[in-house]
């Protein structure tokens, strides 16, 4: 690429393909402060989608600013406990295969050494 070329068409930053909808809005972000108000008295669309925030929508920064709002912090803990930082079953299945497969392989190794 010549120095002209970059001097007339500079590089511009484009999110990559599907992280344009990344990240919350205020209206979702007080949404969410909103349910939290209320947990553990939600209804189960109300719950997935506080869920779904967490998992899809909510960036490192909304996060944290929900773990430094002292009126919901305790809400905000039983739900994260609850619901988010727990392992599902899908993630058990992950573990016991990884953790499993090394043993395997030594088991394989000492039968074919014996």
């Amino acid at each position: 690429m010549s120095i002209e070329y970059r001097d007339r068409h500079p590089a511009v930053a484009r999110p990559i393909a599907g992280s344009a909808a990344r990240g919350s809005t205020p209206a979702e972000r007080a949404r969410t402060e909103a349910l939290l108000a209320q947990y553990p008295d939600l209804d189960l669309s109300q719950l997935g989608e506080l869920k779904h925030w967490f998992r899809r929508r909510a960036t490192a920064a909304d996060v944290a600013s929900l773990a430094c709002n002292e009126r919901l912090y305790s809400r905000y803990r039983a739900f994260r406990e609850q619901h988010i930082d727990r392992f599902t079953v899908r993630d058990k299945a992950v573990i016991a295969v990884l953790t499993s497969l090394p043993l395997a392989l030594v088991a394989i190794g000492l039968a074919a050494d014996a």
